[in-house]
Formats: structure tokens, C-alpha cells, sequence
């Protein structure tokens, strides 16, 4: 996936308007260098 933000944001609104990807799934994407106890509570 792009750094660009413009891209990583619209990539997330798709997903999120298309119910095709979790809540954590979206954290995921827009922060990746998050570890799985900092995703939890994201969520």
C-alpha cells in the first residue's frame, strides 16, 4: 500500500463503505508500526 496519506485514506474509506475490512484491519493499515496492544486499544 502508498505512504501517500490521500491514498491510505481513501483506500480506508472504501473498505470501511464496503464492510469489507474490521475495525482492527483499518488500524492496521493507517498504523503500522502499532503493536497489537496498542491496536486493541485503537479499537
Amino acid at each position: 500500500m502508498s505512504d501517500d496519506p490521500t491514498s491510505v485514506a481513501q483506500t480506508l474509506s472504501l473498505l470501511t463503505q464496503a464492510q469489507a475490512a474490521s475495525v482492527d484491519t483499518r488500524v492496521r493499515i493507517l498504523h503500522p508500526d502499532c503493536d497489537d496492544e496498542r491496536v486493541q486499544v485503537e479499537v
